[in-house]
């Protein structure tokens, strides 16, 4: 007979607090990887390379990365190296 219809509480409606997707905006969002490529002091214009979150017109706060760079990788050594090492063991 299949479905006669939705049940007394919940039936033809979403229930409030339902998890849903979408963004309800509203919420502070941080942003990491945004460039800074030229700042126009006599226009008030900065730009910027990467996502900026919001609609037009909202504020945006910048400050400087908090993350440390990333650390000087050492450098792959040489075979002649790797031989000389060898080679003072050896001896």
């Amino acid at each position: 007979m299949g479905s006669s219809g939705g049940s007394q509480g919940t039936g033809s409606r979403v229930l409030p607090g339902k998890k849903m997707p979408g963004n309800m905006g509203g919420q502070q969002v941080t942003v990491q990887n945004v460039q800074v490529l030229k700042v126009d002091a006599e226009k008030g214009i900065i730009v910027l390379k990467g996502c900026v979150s919001g609609p037009k017109g909202c504020v945006v706060k910048l400050q400087d990365a908090i993350k440390k760079p990333w650390p000087n990788v050492p450098t792959v050594p040489v075979m002649e190296e790797v031989v000389a090492k060898v080679e003072e063991v050896a001896t």
